[in-house]
């Protein structure tokens, strides 16, 4: 006890950062324990969704990804693909949030050691802020990619301290591989990049002539050549990324070509609306805009939206002015506005983030932070010193990055670090004003901090999670996907209480009505989506399903066909087609279809139903390879019955019995697997076995027709009355 004592004397700074770490680790993983609960959890939408899958596609070996250019900034979905091929669903779901919360507790450490310059006090409090912040310890809990990107600007922030304390080559192109990384979460951290000379000129006079090892350094380390190798550092981190967009895309694209599109969202005539957009049929007619512009390449699409929004704002420099600070408002507000999932739905399901999180005449916590951060950020202004001139060209640079395009909690989560130390500094200012009798000054200082206050903590505007529209179209999904349709009917109808015009919760709600069975229900809601959006697809298939099952097989027959003639490659529309085909009696043509879906869609069911086309045709040998292959993509009853039954077609007894008594280790239940052994035993001339097999099979079906036919065969044949 006494060696662990002195050590802890000793060592202040470790110690106090092993306390960070831990602090902000406990934090995070109980906040962890509590949100599983959540339906979100291990069913992530919109982003997270994306994410997941494409983690899951390069896990599997799928490392270069479509080709074209990336649409997203590829590092994270890299991650996430990294945990995937040790951990893949559904442990996926807690391991990476394990790693999310290591990589927040890394960055603990770094903030504390970047703000311990400033004093030992002051960095515990803002670390400990750090660390019970709640906005930071949601985003650290969704399968997003803030928490890599705090990293790494944290990261990079050191860096770039550390080559100004200890100029060498090495050091500023290191600091600009963090800085290529950081755009490789996400791209507009390459402006403050672009900025960093205004930082280097500015701390020029107060760098050290020479390295701590003595070295004379003033020969490269001028701001322009410790700039330029900064940039190296940034190109070599790029620089694959553009290469594979070149060879797999064929286009230029430097990370991803969803800048532009971005870009428009925040700076057109419709903010409020465009803003708010969601997946779906608003999205995709956005998407496809450039599209019919005759714009077939992705860079091509994206400089579309950039002129489009820039255009907008030249013809109109007074409506840009005011949406520009009406955005800057926005991201010094307190609310934490939504992107894609309402944050203030996840307190709820935890305790903590109820404790962290809410909006109570402040918008606690960055109602709190912002007036605090602003009024450190005057209080120091005049300070020359080269770590704080750092962080506030960042604070500045970044969140003019953000305001540029648009405003959202998830975007400015990533600032909050460098936002805490001004607010330590601001408070810590006022308090030591006060504490030294200074109360005039105090007061000066104490005025505009209470206007901030006030200004900056108006509601945001966001519906509540209990009115939030998108939300609960969303829960819908979430269940629909689980495939328990109660409760996405549920809140599919909740969803259009609030809005009922949402073409998504009306497609949502249809497809729950059908998996209930409830066929005119599911038809009605599938085709008020397909009224007002003819081009879902989706929603097609959907009412051509409802259809088939109320006896309208021309008319569903129509809907698959508009189905395929908007959306010819959809794997779900050849599938329906088939299947109606296959039951129609035309299984030659229905072939085609089917098989086209097991090329995009796999699964049992659909090989199963080659298989039944096949055998329809007569064609056996393919059949029983439809089959085979249906079973290797699971193992059910139904695939070895299917192949008992080509089997008893080629009078192939044994190979039929063997089959048959598969599908019985499956499922004991299985009638047609005793109905095909009855079959069986009568070919081999054992019709005494066969009648018992098949009064078997009536036990467990009275109605099955073969087994009562098989049963009056067999009974005949054992010369039964």
């Amino acid at each position: 006890m006494k060696l662990k004592l002195a050590w802890w004397v000793h060592h202040p700074s470790m110690a106090a950062a092993t306390l960070v770490f831990v602090a902000t680790l406990a934090v995070r993983l109980t906040y962890m324990a509590e949100s599983r609960s959540s339906p979100f959890f291990a069913t992530p939408v919109v982003d997270a969704q994306t994410y997941v899958e494409r983690a899951g596609h390069i896990a599997g070996g799928d490392i270069l990804g479509p080709d074209k250019p990336f649409w997203q900034a590829p590092l994270y979905p890299y991650f996430l693909g990294s945990i995937a091929r040790i951990w893949p669903e559904p442990a996926l779901f807690t391991a990476a949030r394990i790693a999310q919360a290591l990589l927040a507790a890394a960055s603990a450490v770094m903030l504390y050691r970047l703000t311990r310059r400033f004093g030992p006090t002051l960095a515990m409090t803002v670390t400990c802020a750090y660390a019970l912040y709640g906005p930071l310890v949601y985003f650290d809990g969704e399968l997003l990619g803030v928490s890599l990107e705090t990293f790494l600007y944290l990261a990079l922030l050191t860096a770039l301290f550390a080559a100004w304390k200890a100029p060498s080559r090495r050091a500023w192109a290191g600091a600009g591989l963090l800085g290529g990384l950081s755009a490789l979460v996400r791209p507009n951290i390459l402006l403050f990049i672009v900025a960093l000379p205004l930082w280097l000129h500015y701390s020029a006079r107060s760098r050290p002539a020479t390295s701590p090892t003595g070295a004379h350094s003033s020969a490269w380390s001028t701001p322009y050549r410790s700039w330029a190798w900064v940039i190296l550092g940034v190109v070599i981190a790029i620089a694959p990324v553009t290469t594979r967009n070149w060879i797999v895309g064929g286009e230029p694209v430097l990370i991803s070509s969803n800048g532009g599109i971005n870009f428009y969202i925040g700076n057109n005539a419709r903010y409020d609306s465009t803003v708010a957009i969601h997946p779906g049929h608003h999205w995709e007619e956005l998407v496809l805009e450039p599209v019919r512009a005759g714009h077939d390449k992705h860079a091509a699409r994206s400089r579309y939206f950039y002129d489009k929004a820039l255009a907008w704002a030249s013809d109109h420099p007074l409506a840009y002015a005011q949406l520009l600070a009406r955005k800057t408002w926005l991201f010094w507000a307190g609310p934490e506005l939504k992107r894609n999932v309402n944050i203030h739905y996840a307190r709820s399901h935890s305790h903590v983030l109820a404790t962290l999180l809410w909006e109570r005449g402040i918008a606690f916590p960055f109602g709190l932070i912002a007036p605090l951060a602003l009024l450190g950020l005057a209080l120091t202004a005049r300070q020359r010193d080269p770590g704080l001139a750092l962080l506030r060209l960042f604070v500045a640079v970044y969140s003019f990055s953000v305001i540029v395009f648009f405003v959202s909690a998830r975007y400015r989560a990533p600032l909050i670090p460098a936002l805490l130390l001004f607010a330590g500094l601001g408070a810590f200012r006022l308090y030591a004003l006060i504490k030294s009798g200074r109360y005039r000054v105090a007061l000066i200082h104490t005025i505009p901090l209470v206007i901030l206050l006030a200004a900056l903590n108006r509601p945001s505007g966001d519906p509540s999670p209990d009115r939030d529209a998108q939300l609960q179209r969303d829960l819908g999904e979430v269940y629909l996907r689980r495939e328990k349709y109660d409760q996405a009917a549920h809140y599919s109808r909740l969803a259009l209480e609030l809005n009922p015009e949402l073409p998504t919760a009306h497609h949502n709600l249809a497809v729950a009505y059908l998996g209930l069975n409830r066929y005119e229900e599911a038809a009605e809601h599938a085709r008020w989506a397909v009224d007002r959006v003819p081009r879902r697809a989706d929603s097609r298939v959907v009412l051509a399903r409802a259809l088939i099952q109320l006896g309208q097989t021309n008319s569903a027959r129509s809907q698959l066909e508009l189905a395929l003639n908007t959306a010819p490659s959809y794997g779900q529309a050849h599938l329906h087609m088939g299947r109606l085909l296959l039951h129609s009696g035309a299984p030659g043509n229905a072939l085609p279809h089917l098989e086209e879906a097991v090329r995009q869609l796999g699964g049992f069911w659909t090989s199963y139903d080659v298989g039944r086309a096949y055998q329809a045709t007569g064609d056996h040998e393919r059949a029983l390879a439809a089959y085979r292959q249906a079973l290797t993509q699971e193992l059910r009853p139904e695939g070895f019955v299917a192949l008992a039954a080509v089997h008893l077609l080629r009078q192939d007894a044994e190979a039929a019995i063997r089959y048959s008594r598969n599908a019985l280790q499956l499922n004991p239940e299985q009638a047609e697997a005793y109905v095909n052994l009855g079959y069986a035993m009568l070919l081999q001339g054992n019709p005494e076995a066969a009648v018992t097999y098949y009064q078997q099979a009536l036990v467990i079906r009275p109605d099955l027709e073969p087994a009562r036919r098989g049963l009056l065969r067999a009974r005949r044949a054992a010369g039964y009355r």
